[in-house]
């Protein structure tokens, strides 16, 4: 179980989709007060974060990371993507779960 990762327009046409779903070792993220929007991605839903919303999305990435040592580096692939939505105003991340 995991969920797949695509960079979409604003019309939601895919730009970039992730090689490899995105599987954590746990299959789900963690509950963490902190956080606001990782609460939202669930195994069997979708989740979209525009581009106003990346900073926020990268910093909870990043504490992610640092709770899942061993999914760092898929981790850090889905932020390489949260960055270049940033840099993109008119873009988004979806998380699609199965």
């Amino acid at each position: 179980m995991g969920w797949t990762i695509i960079m979409e327009d604003e019309k939601g046409n895919p730009i970039r989709t992730m090689p490899e779903e995105l599987n954590l070792t746990g299959e789900r993220i963690p509950r963490n007060e902190k956080f606001l929007l990782l609460k939202k991605v669930v195994p069997f839903g979708d989740a979209t974060f525009n581009a106003s919303m990346m900073d926020e999305l990268i910093t909870e990435l990043k504490e992610l990371a640092s709770m899942l040592p061993g999914d760092k580096q898929q981790i850090d692939e889905v932020i390489s993507y949260a960055l270049e939505c940033k840099a993109s105003k008119l873009t988004r991340l979806t998380f699609y779960g199965d």
